[in-house]
């Protein structure tokens, strides 16, 4: 009987391990999750106040709308948590940019008579015109189609920022909604979107049903987002064949055409015949052995940046903050600071009434100007900083009584220019040299939540037809 070890407990990790469990695998007796801290979850981390109030300091929310969502709707189907569900109302989906100092609402409060012919004009371009390069910046490919709207670039440029925390001038248009569609003009994909939506609500899952028909655009879980967490964990502790060893860094991996080995400082961790791995490409490329050198290269050129996310709690309901997400800046207006959720208006049922939750979100890609603005990276100074920006951009003068930091370090994987050619030659290594080894998580293909959960969904089948096929 043979072993597949899952190396990494975040959302990637456990979602793996939880395909593969329900799969065909008649070969395999044993699937060991393996993650190096004393916590399972990864980015995603939700903290419960005495008074009931749920923070997030990672994720706070999943996406819906699409295929790869409807992935994460099922999962939740089969992990009993439907009755756990929160919506978000059309109106709480209200989406503010911080722009040339003032907030404003998108697109309501922009000239949307401009905006109407600017996008008119792209569209015409993007159709007619222009057809998409092998690869280019977000940037270069909607400056193409819509660059004499500087509205649409800002509010671009903003959302990436959210998404990223990154700049458009960087990030592969390849890894953008339009660039993983496959669609040849926005026209096409404008149609595909309302094919998928349609397709969604004859789906077999009535939960997937529910939330097309109802036009959901995210939602939550009543204790948030680690409660998802928490269901794959129980699920996975439940199955015989799967062990869960926390507190186990692994520091090495020997790996060859038939198995690998992998090791701890001092000792051996697990002998498996095949390798998920859902870590950062750069945490793996330090744990394989120097004969795979050149796949340690190709893995150590995904770069990553960091995020602070700090909370705050005010003990009231400040009219201050208006109905909506949150919103978001673009870079041309103040670089390290990315935006703020208004998470108690977004969802108030995740915290007592009359309160107020907010969080700021700093650094990215410019963490570098973040550090140079406050000196030293600690929370008095973030949280100080994080008042002036409230101050600055809601006109918030209360004082919290609650604050939290998260030191968010190498979070989001970057998919620059470029990206999808070292992932061809990792593949392509991979492959040539038989290894028995699958990449999920965030580094490769997904970085949001429901992307990573679909994602790992294929890759948990990818694992199935090689030794399934082995056995044939």
């Amino acid at each position: 009987m043979r072993t597949v070890a899952v190396l990494g407990g975040g959302i990637a990790g456990l979602s793996s391990a939880f395909f593969l469990s329900r799969m065909s695998l008649p070969s395999v007796s044993k699937i060991v999750v393996i993650e190096g801290s004393n916590r399972l979850g990864g980015w995603i981390q939700t903290q419960h106040l005495e008074d009931g109030t749920v923070l997030e300091g990672g994720p706070r929310s999943f996406r819906s709308g699409g295929k790869a969502e409807a992935t994460t709707l099922e999962l939740v189907d089969m992990l009993g948590l439907k009755d756990e569900i929160v919506t978000v109302s059309k109106e709480k989906m209200r989406r503010r940019l911080f722009i040339n100092g003032k907030l404003k609402e998108f697109p309501q409060e922009f000239d949307k008579w401009n905006l109407t012919k600017s996008v008119l004009k792209g569209i015409f371009k993007d159709r007619w015109i222009l057809s998409p390069m092998e690869d280019e910046s977000v940037q270069s490919f909607l400056s193409k189609r819509f660059g004499s709207n500087p509205e649409i670039m800002a509010f671009a440029d903003s959302m990436f920022r959210g998404i990223f925390a990154s700049s458009i001038a960087d990030i592969s248009y390849k890894f953008s909604l339009f660039g993983k569609s496959g669609c040849s003009s926005l026209i096409q994909l404008q149609h595909q979107m309302k094919q998928t939506r349609e397709e969604l609500k004859k789906h077999d899952c009535e939960l997937v049903r529910r939330a097309a028909e109802e036009a959901w655009q995210i939602w939550n879980l009543r204790r948030g987002t680690g409660q998802l967490v928490e269901g794959l964990a129980d699920a996975l502790l439940k199955d015989p064949r799967v062990e869960i060893k926390m507190d186990t860094p692994c520091q090495s991996m020997e790996l060859d055409s038939t198995s690998a080995t992998l090791q701890s400082r001092d000792s051996e961790i697990v002998k498996a015949d095949h390798v998920v791995s859902t870590v950062l490409s750069k945490n793996l490329a330090s744990m394989l052995p120097a004969k795979h050198e050149e796949l340690c290269d190709f893995l150590s050129r995904i770069p990553t940046v960091s995020v602070v996310v700090v909370n705050m709690v005010y003990e009231r309901d400040l009219e201050e903050v208006p109905q909506g997400f949150g919103h978001l800046l673009p870079t041309s207006e103040d670089p390290p600071i990315l935006g703020v959720v208004y998470d108690s208006r977004v969802f108030p049922d995740l915290g007592p009434i009359n309160t107020t939750r907010l969080t700021v979100m700093m650094g990215g890609a410019w963490m570098k100007e973040l550090e140079d603005r406050v000196g030293s990276l600690n929370d008095e100074s973030l949280i100080k900083l994080a008042k002036e920006v409230l101050h600055q951009q809601l006109n918030i003068d209360a004082s919290p009584v609650y604050t939290k930091v998260y030191y968010q370090m190498d979070c989001i994987p970057q998919h620059r220019v470029g990206h999808n050619q070292i992932l061809q030659c990792i593949y392509s290594y991979i492959g040539e040299h038989k290894l028995p080894l699958t990449l999920a998580g965030c580094s490769y293909r997904e970085i949001g939540v429901t992307g990573i959960i679909q994602d790992s969904f294929h890759q948990a089948l990818s694992v199935q037809q090689n030794m399934e096929g082995e056995n044939l």
